[in-house]
C-alpha cells in the first residue's frame, strides 16, 4: 500500500482508495492484477484495524517469534470479545442478584404457605375469625390470614429477600464495608483497650454473641427474653464465661442422661465393648 509504519489512519484510507482504484481487476481489462488487488484488500483489512494493526506491528518488531506466538497474537485479536470487561462483569453481577432475589422470594413465599397449612396457623385463624364475628367486625379470614402473617418472622435462607443482602448491592457496598470495619477496630482499640471504657449494649451483645459462637442471623432469630436471658449472664467477663460453659455443659450431661434414646445409645456401646 506504500505507506510509511506509523502512517495515520487517514493516510492509510486515503492510500487504500489509490491503490484499489489502480488495481482493480475493472481498471485493468488486458492485465490480471486480482491477486495484487486481492492482497491490497487484505493489507487494509489489517491496517485499519487496530487491534490486527498492533499484532502486525509485533510481529515486524519480532519477526524471529515463534509460528505459535504469531497465530495466537492473531486469533487473539480477531476472535477475542470487543465488549467492555466492566460491563460484562457488571451484567454478570446484575443477572446473579436478579436470580438471587427471586429465588428467595419464591422460598420466602411457599414457606409462608407452609406455614399457613399448620394446625397451629388454622387454629389462630379461625379463633380471630370467631371474635370478630362476635364484634361483628367486617374482617374477612383473608384479611386475618394477611393481618396475622405480616407478624410471622421468617429467619435464615428462607427469609424475606433483601436488597443489602444481595451480590450486587454488596459489592457495590465492599468499599463502605471494609472502612467500616477498619474504623470500628479503630474505635473498639481506642475505646476499651486504651481508653478502658465500660461496655455500651451494643458492645455487650456483640461479645456475648461472638462468645455464643453465632452469627448475627442466628441472634436475630432469638425472642428478646431469651437475648436478655444470655446477657444477664454478662459472659463477655472471662470469669463469667467459663462458668456459664461449665453450667452449660453439666445442663446438656442432664438432659442426655434423661434422654430415653441416649440411654438405649449407651447400653449398646457397652454390649459392643464387651
Amino acid at each position: 500500500m506504500n505507506v510509511k509504519e506509523d502512517a495515520s489512519p487517514t493516510e492509510i484510507k486515503k492510500a487504500y482508495r489509490t491503490q484499489s482504484l489502480k488495481y482493480h481487476p475493472d481498471k485493468n481489462p488486458g492485465r490480471d492484477t486480482t491477486p495484487i488487488y486481492r492482497d491490497i484488500n487484505k493489507a487494509y483489512e489489517v491496517l485499519s484495524n487496530e487491534d490486527l494493526r498492533a499484532t502486525y506491528d509485533r510481529y515486524l518488531e519480532n519477526p524471529n517469534a515463534s509460528e505459535f506466538s504469531q497465530y495466537y497474537e492473531y486469533y487473539k485479536a480477531v476472535y477475542a470479545p470487543k465488549t467492555d470487561p466492566k460491563f460484562v462483569f457488571a451484567l454478570i453481577f446484575g443477572l446473579v442478584s436478579v436470580f438471587q432475589y427471586f429465588t428467595r422470594s419464591y422460598m420466602y413465599q411457599n414457606t409462608l404457605k407452609r406455614i399457613q397449612k399448620t394446625t397451629k396457623f388454622q387454629t389462630t385463624v379461625n379463633q380471630r375469625f370467631e371474635e370478630e364475628k362476635a364484634l361483628k367486625s367486617d374482617m374477612t379470614k383473608e384479611d386475618i390470614i394477611k393481618e396475622i402473617l405480616e407478624t410471622v418472622k421468617v429467619h435464615g435462607g428462607y427469609a424475606a429477600p433483601k436488597f443489602k443482602e444481595l451480590l450486587a448491592i454488596k459489592t457495590l457496598l465492599l468499599p463502605y464495608t471494609i472502612l467500616k470495619y477498619i474504623y470500628d477496630q479503630i474505635r473498639w482499640v481506642v475505646l476499651f483497650w486504651i481508653l478502658k471504657k465500660p461496655y455500651g449494649d451494643k458492645e455487650k451483645e456483640y461479645l456475648t454473641r461472638t462468645r455464643l459462637g453465632m452469627k448475627q442471623s442466628r441472634w436475630d432469630m432469638l425472642e428478646e427474653e431469651e437475648r436478655q436471658e444470655f446477657l444477664q449472664h454478662e459472659i463477655w467477663i472471662p470469669e463469667n464465661l467459663i462458668k456459664y460453659q461449665k453450667e452449660a455443659e453439666e445442663k446438656r450431661k442432664e438432659m442426655m442422661a434423661n434422654n430415653t434414646k441416649y440411654k438405649q445409645y449407651q447400653r449398646f456401646l457397652k454390649k459392643k465393648n464387651k
